[in-house]
């Protein structure tokens, strides 16, 4: 039997294409398919006031960062990237029923690219109990358990594994879904406060991980070649990919179909691994050219 939270899951669930010409930085160098997905909401959409409290977490952020230069230096980088790229939209005039979502800065000692992330806390609740976190569906299971994905990749003669590149920032929501994921942010002190809104999936929101494994889901059903597609639906875990073959020549033609099939739609494969030079060296090179 179905249940209630799975019907009202696909109810809200909707999913386009758009031709991304304006949202893609500027040295992208081909236009792309970008999805648009609404958020799952659970119930009533009412959450109340949160403007203040998302201004009192922000000036508690902005005197951390005043106090460390570097973290500042870092984090403004972050936020000046989501900007340029339309992930990050200046909104001028402040209206009721919109919800703020506070944000913080999390050290990442061991990431090889970002050192700092901007987290988002959706689950700030507002005066009323509630936070966005609470009126939405975190959404249906739709991947195998990572154990099981990684004995079928271990099966392989030959494997190699990447990651997507930043992919819950690879869809787009749904502008009406946006007024639920406004921020505060300023550069300065001497400048007053600005409003923004995200317009992508957003990390830190309880629908993220459904709504980027849904979309993974969606450019597998829309791929020709059905060995693909399985692929892409079965050796996924989130945004980590692990495939392989028995053959050096397979393994190279699997990686590159997934790699050019993922790539139509904003979805860009990196961080190569491989347990043959010669497929990694092929990766790479499909990778940079």
């Amino acid at each position: 039997m179905r249940s209630a939270a799975t019907t009202t899951i696909e109810r809200f669930w909707e999913i386009k294409e758009i031709e991304d010409e304006e949202t893609i930085a500027e040295d992208d160098y081909c236009l792309k398919k970008r999805f648009v997905v609404r958020l799952p909401f659970a119930e009533d959409r009412g959450l109340g006031e949160s403007y203040k409290r998302a201004m009192a977490r922000f000036l508690s952020l902005e005197k951390r960062l005043e106090g460390c230069p570097k973290l500042k230096a870092e984090y403004r980088k972050t936020v000046d990237e989501l900007i340029t790229i339309n992930h990050m939209v200046k909104v001028d005039e402040r209206k009721p029923g919109k919800y703020y979502i506070p944000h913080q800065a999390v050290i990442r000692e061991t990431s090889l690219t970002a050192k700092v992330r901007v987290v988002f806390d959706a689950s700030s609740k507002t005066p009323n109990g509630k936070s966005l976190n609470d009126i939405m569906h975190t959404g249906p299971k739709l991947q195998k358990d990572l154990l099981d994905i990684i004995t079928k990749w271990r099966t392989w003669r030959f494997v190699i594994s990447a990651d997507v590149e930043k992919m819950f920032r690879q869809i787009n929501i749904d502008e009406e879904d946006q007024e639920y994921q406004y921020v505060l942010w300023r550069n300065n002190k001497s400048e007053p406060v600005q409003q923004f809104k995200l317009t992508t999936v957003t990390y830190g929101t309880a629908s993220a991980s459904f709504l980027a494994v849904r979309t993974l889901i969606e450019i597998a059903n829309r791929c020709e070649n059905q060995d693909i597609a399985k692929r892409i639906k079965e050796d996924f875990y989130m945004d980590n990919l692990l495939i392989g073959a028995n053959s050096k020549l397979e393994c190279m033609e699997v990686q590159e179909k997934i790699a050019q099939q993922l790539e139509m739609y904003g979805f860009h494969l990196r961080k190569w691994i491989a347990n043959s030079s010669d497929i990694l060296r092929a990766a790479n090179w499909a990778e940079e050219n």
